[in-house]
């Protein structure tokens, strides 16, 4: 009860009223931005999507974050689809092929169109909202075991959050 009142909390809180996602956000946004949302939708839709809000949130964090650091791509888009200098992707579901020729199908869902909604929201008020990651720049699923010596930071739902210790986060840096 008290999780499922959090996420209440916090839904009215980053949408304004109860009734979470109204679809009007994203048309408030210029073209790149839109092109960013849909880039933070995707990697919310696939890398946290049945997680709860705190949880998405999370996943949207390390996105920024890594932008704001400086150590990654500078932009949502290239960050979701960067590479290690290995050629590992850095997020999974990008190497992913049958998910990548997937993105096109999801967005009919409501789900999708939910998580499209608060991306956009994201993008607009992200400096509004505390980083429930602790300034998280990497995270995994619970029941994955990375060799990472990363200092952790917390866990939320399903994943567990990771900050290097190389990445400064300058939180007046703009994601957009």
């Amino acid at each position: 009860m008290k999780k499922l009142l959090f996420s209440t909390i916090v839904a009215a809180t980053l949408f304004g009223s109860n009734q979470a996602y109204s679809g009007e956000k994203f048309e408030k946004l210029s073209s790149k931005q839109k092109r960013q949302a849909v880039c933070l939708a995707e990697n919310i839709y696939f890398e946290a999507r049945g997680e709860p809000l705190e949880g998405q949130i999370g996943v949207a964090y390390v996105t920024i974050n890594r932008i704001r650091s400086g150590n990654y791509a500078k932009d949502i888009c290239g960050v979701v689809h960067e590479r290690t200098k290995y050629g590992v992707c850095q997020f999974s579901w990008w190497c992913d092929r049958k998910k990548v020729v997937k993105k096109d199908s999801i967005k009919s869902t409501d789900e999708y169109k939910d998580i499209l909604e608060f991306s956009s929201n994201f993008i607009l008020n992200y400096r509004s909202y505390d980083d429930l990651t602790k300034g998280a720049t990497y995270y995994h699923a619970k029941y994955v075991n990375p060799r990472w010596k990363y200092k952790r930071l917390c866990k939320i739902g399903v994943h567990i959050f990771y900050r290097d210790p190389e990445d400064i986060i300058d939180q007046n840096k703009k994601i957009v």
